[in-house]
């Protein structure tokens, strides 16, 4: 050149969109070069969501969101393939950011980068755009295949919610009193595309597909069955080379929860006893010489409805995120700290249950019965509406109803039908969206006038987004049996040793008292899939009790806990302290350079590479290396415990 000087010429190149000859649709609409649409009848509203899926072109507002922390760092979060960012919002008064998606799918992948200032952003939550926050059966919420937030803090009381399916979640840190829900996207889905269901170790998941690619779990149900630990895949093409398991993998660099006694402690439930108005807690304990299961009172808090001889329900909801128990007279209902047992919120009137505003909805005269299905808590009437008297059921909003004193209901009632009458006992299994009531109904068809014990399977519809429709639909009807046999009762399930009213779950099992002696409460314990009794807990209790709420963790309070549902590939740390590890499935490797007051458990568990611990727990099912590595191999019915939340 000489020592001249040249200038090339740049060449402008304007975006454009490509051409739809090889994915023309059958429909006959197509996107022109300018974007527009032509040939589909698609509502207004969905025009630029159907344009978004079918074009190359996203708005960086729907897919990225951008903002500078207060040390001055500049984070980018952007999502791969489908889905959107909407509603993602930075708080500088915490200085950390609240993540939502939805449209995602198994393909999708939510990466966060940091430049400049100190390398690190602060994360509050990341949870579905379209579910309830407390949800852990991920219902209702699309499946996002990669998280990777490699220089993110979860916060103190920070949330992740990836109950509806995940593959991949990297982070920095997490601290104290945070919760990680997780399950595993199947192997079958993630091969076969075109799968709606999938069954695996006992649970059985659906899944559809909408118009823009979005993969939203609908249905989740069963009980889980733990299997063998999983071996890697040997290749006969590559003998050398062996494949990992299957599985979820999670990178947690630090684990910052607090100091706290290894294992989970006594699971504990809460009961109502009519005859005395005693709200008892029990704490339920396993004697290693009988091989039973038994429960003790721990407190028992009297006078609570001012009232005896009242057949009050019982059940656990959220308030303001923390867990309470729940207590109905009919005309009132009481809110109490799950854990300390104090009064929260004001009582609630259940007027408007009784007196709807609404004419043309069923009156509640007796709303006396509680129960509660994932994030939704739900009351009813056994004998209401007057039209049948089989059941009513109401969901309703638990901290809107405590902080007002007058119960808000969400959505429309559910009227029992089809001479299933109920005896007003509810609950569901965790992780689970079908939501079992008791009763009676015609099960024998060789004596098809006489009613016996059962229970309906009822599955939530209209729960995600707008609750203005949410209701429930009845899917199935079981007897339940004991060895076989089935129980004669009234109309509304009840027999002369018990009213049948008090059911739970314990665990993975349903739990239903079935009589008192005068000393104690037999709990008999249910399969949620086949409906046979698989075994009984035995409460220290006199009283017959009218209501009995589901098993939750106190010990679980102020810990890191990551909770997982499937296969974990790995588990890996720096360090951790304070942290549960809970994997309703086989947990192939735990990980972990350092390791204090911190415990795991696994369906079956299968290595630990922990090679600095103090106070550390490893609990399994019965696995093939036994006790080796300090692992304890735990009596059968203790794990797996399900998915676990904080209290």
């Amino acid at each position: 050149m000489n020592g001249g000087t040249s200038t090339r010429r740049v060449r402008q190149a304007r975006p454009a969109l490509e051409g739809l000859e090889g994915r023309q649709l059958l429909t006959g609409a197509f996107i022109d070069k300018y974007g527009l649409v032509h040939g589909l009848k698609i509502p207004p509203q969905d025009l630029s969501r159907w344009q978004r899926a079918h074009t190359h072109y996203i708005p960086p507002s729907v897919r990225r969101y951008s903002y500078t922390t207060a040390e001055g760092s500049h984070v980018v979060l952007s999502l791969y393939g489908n889905g959107n960012l909407q509603g993602t919002s930075y708080n500088p008064a915490t200085d950390a950011v609240d993540i939502r998606f939805a449209e995602t799918n198994e393909n999708s992948a939510l990466v966060g980068k940091v430049y400049g200032g100190n390398g690190q952003a602060n994360l509050n939550t990341l949870l579905p755009a379209n579910i309830p926050a407390d949800s852990i059966s991920g219902v209702g919420s699309t499946l996002i295949r990669v998280v990777n937030l490699r220089n993110f803090n979860l916060i103190q009381g920070g949330r992740i919610n990836l109950a509806a399916g995940a593959q991949n979640l990297f982070l920095n840190s997490v601290a104290p009193n945070t919760q990680i829900s997780l399950r595993e996207i199947p192997s079958a889905l993630l091969t076969t595309p075109t799968t709606t269901s999938t069954t695996e170790n006992g649970v059985t998941q659906g899944y559809a597909v909408d118009l823009f690619g979005a993969r939203t779990l609908t249905t989740t149900s069963g009980e889980f069955v733990a299997g063998a630990n999983l071996l890697p895949t040997v290749l006969p093409t590559t003998p050398n080379l062996s494949l990992p398991p299957p599985g979820v993998v999670i990178s947690i660099n630090h684990v910052d929860g607090v100091a706290r006694t290894p294992g989970l402690g006594s699971p504990e439930v809460y009961g109502y006893d009519p005859t005395t108005d005693s709200l008892v807690e029990f704490a339920i304990n396993y004697n290693t010489t009988t091989e039973t299961f038994y429960g003790t009172p721990t407190v028992v808090h009297t006078g609570v409805l001012g009232k005896t001889g009242v057949e009050a329900g019982v059940t656990t909801g959220r308030y303001n995120g923390q867990l309470v128990v729940l207590v109905s007279d009919g005309t009132t209902m009481y809110g109490f700290n799950a854990v300390t047992g104090a009064p929260v919120g004001k009582p609630v009137s259940l007027a408007p249950l009784i007196n709807p505003s609404n004419p043309a909805t069923p009156a509640m005269p007796d709303p006396t019965r509680l129960g509660s299905i994932d994030s939704f808590t739900v009351i009813g009437d056994p004998t209401a509406p007057a039209s049948s008297g089989l059941g009513l059921l109401q969901i309703i909003d638990v901290t809107s109803s405590l902080n007002s004193g007058t119960v808000v209901p969400l959505g429309l009632p559910y009227a029992s039908a089809n001479a299933f009458g109920m005896s007003g006992g509810m609950a569901s299994i965790p992780g689970s969206s079908v939501l079992f009531t008791a009763g009676g109904a015609h099960f024998n068809t060789y004596q098809p006038n006489v009613f016996e014990l059962g229970a309906a399977s009822l599955n939530p519809i209209g729960t995600t987004g707008s609750l203005a429709t949410a209701t429930f639909s009845e899917s199935t009807r079981n007897a339940l049996t004991s060895g076989g046999i089935n129980t004669v009762t009234d109309a509304h399930g009840a027999t002369a040793a018990s009213k049948n009213d008090a059911l739970s779950s314990i665990n993975e099992s349903l739990a239903l008292i079935t009589g008192a002696s005068g000393t104690t409460n037999t709990v008999a314990l249910f399969n949620p899939t086949t409906f046979a009794q698989q075994g009984t807990i035995t409460l220290n209790y006199g009283d017959l009790l009218s209501g009995l709420s589901s098993v939750f963790y106190p010990s679980l309070a102020g810990s890191a806990l990551v909770d997982v549902q499937g296969n974990v590939q790995s588990f890996r740390a720096t360090d951790a302290l304070g942290l549960v590890l809970n994997d309703s499935g086989n947990l192939n490797l735990a990980k972990i350079n350092s390791a204090v007051d911190t415990t795991i458990l696994g369906a079956p568990f299968g290595h630990a590479e922990i090679p600095h611990r103090q106070n550390v727990v490893i609990l399994s099912t019965p696995r093939s290396p036994g006790t080796r590595n300090g692992v304890t191999v735990v009596p059968q019915g203790s794990l797996p415990v399900g998915p676990l939340r904080l209290p």
